[in-house]
């Protein structure tokens, strides 16, 4: 369906507690409706006063692909809590030295989000055979660290 990367990241308010952040960044090197990236952010629980979902990107047709097509199919809070679409978001290079901390950084005319990740542990692989689990129709071949950031 596509090749890429997709790290994550979340903000707790404390150890193993609420999420007050979510951030699922995609860099997108080949799909049906061509590369691009996404940076969904969720903001607070659906409900909350504040609380918003926004969905910066670089290529329409990707982001409609991926939000319908792929993450959309295993994650329905994606169809739920529908995120707001800022297009002509812009994805510079990744910073940082990619074996110790990586920074990504995801920039529109209104909002500049900038992820960080550092103390990385030992990468590892998962593999996940197509059709092998119910929530997720696709195969996935994952290799990358387990990313840790600590304040």
């Amino acid at each position: 369906m596509v090749s890429g990367e997709y790290p994550g990241i979340r903000l707790f308010d404390k150890e193993g507690a609420k999420v007050l952040a979510a951030v699922s960044y995609w860099r997108i090197y080949w799909s049906p409706v061509g590369p691009g990236h996404i940076c969904y952010v969720t903001l607070g629980s659906k409900g909350e006063p504040g609380a918003q979902r926004l969905g910066l990107y670089d290529n329409e047709k990707l982001y409609d692909y991926m939000t319908t097509e792929v993450v959309g199919l295993t994650n329905k809070t994606y169809s739920d809590w529908p995120y707001g679409k800022i297009g002509g978001s812009t994805f510079p290079k990744p910073g940082g030295d990619a074996m110790h901390d990586v920074t990504e950084t995801c920039t529109s005319p209104k909002y500049k989000v900038k992820l960080g990740w550092h103390d990385l542990q030992a990468a590892e692989v998962l593999d996940i055979q197509p059709g092998s689990r119910p929530d997720n129709p696709f195969g996935l071949v994952h290799f990358g660290f387990r990313l840790i950031a600590r304040t």
